[in-house]
């Protein structure tokens, strides 16, 4: 009987130390699913809020693009129309001065990006002029004053070649650089606040 009983101790320990790995196995796969679930449920909520924003702003410039004309392109409260016309300065003014807009008036680096990206390699006159009463003075066609900084011109430019290159067009690489104001290019018009 003492052979049977350490037989069956030795089967019962044997059993319990295969119970006890089974168990901590289970503990580590299960350890290692929860990690898993975790890892899979953050990447989801990750793919799911760039999925929500993407989708947000979607609908924000589906909506921006609502409030102009056919032919028109939206970018931050204003709308742009691309004259494709070959026109001096004063006949793209025109142009756009028709459309109830004027030549485009750039403010900032976003807007100058935006365009860049809805022209093609052509040349195109913005609404900077010289101002006809002191020659160092830039001016928008609204009348506002351009200082004059290096962020947009084109290398080595405004050069003011033969002293009366007056207008701005975008250029090389869509920067800016002056010209005579009876080169005949593109236009990009601009309606504010739209």
């Amino acid at each position: 009987m003492t052979a049977i009983k350490k037989t069956l101790d030795k089967d019962k320990a044997n059993f319990l130390t295969q119970i006890r790995t089974i168990n901590q196995t289970l503990d580590k796969q299960k350890t290692n699913l929860l990690e898993q679930i975790t890892m899979t449920k953050q990447s989801l909520e990750t793919r799911i809020s760039e999925a929500m924003n993407h989708i947000r702003q979607e609908l924000l410039l589906a909506i921006e693009a609502t409030k102009c004309d056919s032919g028109w392109k939206a970018f931050d409260g204003s709308c742009y129309y691309i004259v494709n016309a070959m026109k001096n300065w004063m006949e793209a003014q025109t142009a756009c001065k028709t459309m109830n807009s004027d030549l485009v008036i750039i403010t900032s680096e976003k807007e100058q990006n935006f365009l860049e990206n809805i022209t093609d390699d052509a040349y195109f006159w913005i609404g900077l002029k010289r101002d006809k009463d002191d020659r160092n003075m830039w001016r928008w066609v609204d009348g506002t004053i351009y200082i004059i900084s290096e962020r947009f011109w084109y290398e080595d430019e405004p050069n003011n070649e033969d002293g009366i290159e007056d207008c701005v067009h975008l250029w090389k690489e869509k920067k800016w650089n002056d010209v005579f104001c009876t080169d005949l290019y593109k236009a990009i018009c601009e309606i504010k606040g739209h």
